[in-house]
């Protein structure tokens, strides 16, 4: 089994990542990376539990306890507690600590984003009424005829996005078609094509057009539902991809980190 330091700063480091990342308006990135260390280290609580030391036992060597940022893996693929391992664990952490850090002095804070969004609001209601009180019309649409077509870069980062969401989704497809002519690496291409398909969703619904759209003709209880079946479906398949971090092999790492980017995905939807 490794040492206890190992799961809790990988897991820490991993929450710290998943949070500054996927989760940037959530308010407490600390406090989440704390619970997600605490939340490895879980699979071990028959150490400590003054009762049910079997039944959390059983789950200690179970497959389930891979939930637990991959517990188990770290037990099986370090079975005699070494201290190298431990030190490439909390290196890991300080790693992304720093990465956290550098993201949030760039990108910001929630509240410090929230800041700038007013700053920016406050700043174009200004421009506006110098535009329209001592300028033209022209001026204030930055010197473009109305009715030209402009191709800035906005619109071409936008167009680039929806063909990259058409295409994963497409590509993931064809990986689903794919398995009913293989019977190799069957959870991996369901993995892949799966997580193909949920970045292209997210991908194409994340654009204004297309999120305004769908609100216009698809009720909102629809919605909710198919989100909820996305997610769900998600989360299921991710499960026994994490399972197989049982047995530490390369396609196991793979097969694991493809269910994490799930799960992830999942969340982001």
């Amino acid at each position: 089994m490794s040492l206890a330091i190992t799961h809790f700063a990988f897991g820490a480091a991993a929450t710290m990542l998943v949070v500054t990342f996927l989760l940037p308006r959530f308010g407490y990135p600390r406090a989440s990376s704390v619970l997600g260390g605490i939340w490895a280290m879980v699979p071990d609580a028959h150490h400590v539990s003054p009762s049910f030391a079997e039944s959390l036992r059983a789950v200690h060597d179970s497959v389930y306890a891979n939930l637990f940022w991959g517990h188990r893996f770290f037990d099986v693929l370090d079975p005699a507690d070494s201290n190298e391992v431990a030190l490439l664990s909390v290196a890991f952490f300080l790693a992304a600590t720093v990465v956290a850090e550098t993201a949030e002095y760039y990108f910001g804070t929630p509240v410090q984003r929230t800041f700038r969004r007013e700053a920016r609001a406050q700043s174009r209601v200004s421009s506006l009424g110098g535009a329209f009180g001592g300028g033209t019309l022209g001026d204030t649409l930055g010197g473009r005829e109305p009715g030209r077509l402009s191709l800035d870069r906005p619109s071409l980062v936008r167009a680039v996005r929806i063909v990259g969401g058409a295409l994963a989704v497409v590509g993931g497809v064809g990986l689903h078609v794919l398995l009913f002519r293989t019977g190799s690496h069957v959870g991996l291409l369901a993995g892949l094509g799966a997580l193909l398909e949920l970045f292209g969703v997210v991908t194409l619904f994340e654009d204004a057009a297309v999120a305004a759209w769908v609100s216009a003709h698809v009720s909102s209880a629809i919605r909710a539902g198919a989100r909820a079946i996305v997610v769900v479906a998600a989360c299921l398949l991710a499960l026994p991809l994490f399972f197989t971090l049982s047995t530490p092999t390369t396609l196991s790492v793979a097969n694991a980190a493809i269910g994490a980017l799930l799960v992830l995905a999942a969340i982001r939807l």
